[in-house]
Parts: structure tokens; sequence; C-alpha cells
């Protein structure tokens, strides 16, 4: 059903550089071709450490929507439907992960009021959090290793279960769909 994986992404990716498209919109910011391609690099020396911190939860953040934003599933419900506005999103996300990680109290909630509003707007089906999962993971596996990176992945996938179910009224298991 789907055919995105990490190899189509990089190819749809390189394809628009290719051809002179190297922005796409994200609400008011642009993700350009030379971002992705800095996400990218700071990824290739593979995981060394754990999530130390609100830096380090800020870099896995962006680099999960960076990569998220160019699905041709996710990208388009992020961009042309939610209209994200990637920079004013940012530090809600990194309140939750924060509030996860290390127990700050910063996030004041709201998480499933904005997706039952996304989802009047076009169905978040299970497919959708599988993709997104999938994303999830390979980002947080890309950047982190440890006792606080596998809580992240665990607790998104709890995440990804309730929210679906409460959405589309079938809990189901979620596994993360190759990306």
């Amino acid at each position: 059903m789907f055919a995105g994986n990490r190899t189509s992404v990089d190819a749809m990716w390189q394809d628009r550089v290719r051809r002179g498209s190297p922005t796409f919109r994200s609400g008011c910011r642009r993700v350009t071709a030379s971002r992705m391609e800095r996400v990218e690099e700071g990824m290739t020396n593979g995981p060394v450490m754990d999530i130390r911190n609100r830096d380090d939860i800020a870099r896995l953040v962006e680099a999960f929507y960076t990569r998220a934003f160019t699905d041709p599933v996710l990208g388009p419900i992020f961009i042309d439907v939610a209209q994200m506005d990637l920079e004013a999103h940012m530090p809600i996300m990194c309140d939750f992960w924060e509030n996860i990680l290390f127990r700050t109290g910063r996030y004041p909630g709201g998480l499933m009021m904005v997706h039952f509003q996304l989802h009047a707007k076009t169905p978040l089906l299970p497919e959708h959090f599988e993709i997104w999962l999938a994303y999830w993971h390979r980002t947080v596996d890309d950047l982190f290793t440890g006792e606080r990176a596998n809580l992240v992945k665990t607790h998104a996938t709890n995440v990804a279960i309730a929210m679906s179910g409460r959405l589309n009224s079938s809990p189901r298991a979620m596994t993360p769909t190759s990306r």
C-alpha cells in the first residue's frame, strides 16, 4: 500500500533538487534541500549517546519533521492540510518530549484536540500513524542510543496507538512502516 521507503524518499528529494525545486512550502517556513542535507549529514556517523537535554530533543524533532515533510503521504497532510508552521510548532513539540523525558511540566496539553480538528479536515488513518512512527523510530535510531532514546520510541508508539484508536474508534497494534 505504501510506495515510500527511505530510498524513495531520498530519491524524491534528490529529484526535487535536480529539477531546480530545492524548496517546498511548510506554513511560514520553507524547508530547503540544503537544510535536508544538513540534517542527513548530521546523522552519518551513527548514534553515539543518549538524549541529554532540550537541545538534543530539538535536534531530534527538527530532523524528524524535515524527513516527514518530504514523505509523499505525510507531507501533504503536514503542509497543505495542517499548514504547519514548523518554527511555531517546534517549541511545542520540544516541550512535549522534554516533559516526557525530564518531567518539566512545560507542555500545556491539548494534543488530542489539535488532531481531532485535523482529522475533521482529512481522515488520519492508522496507516498514517504507522508511517509517522517509522520516521520517528528511524530518526531516533539515527541520532541517539540509550534509555531515553528507547523511551521516546516507546512513548511515540503508545501515542500513535492511542491517537489512531481514538480518531478511528478502533485501537490496533502499531508497527513502524518501513520508510
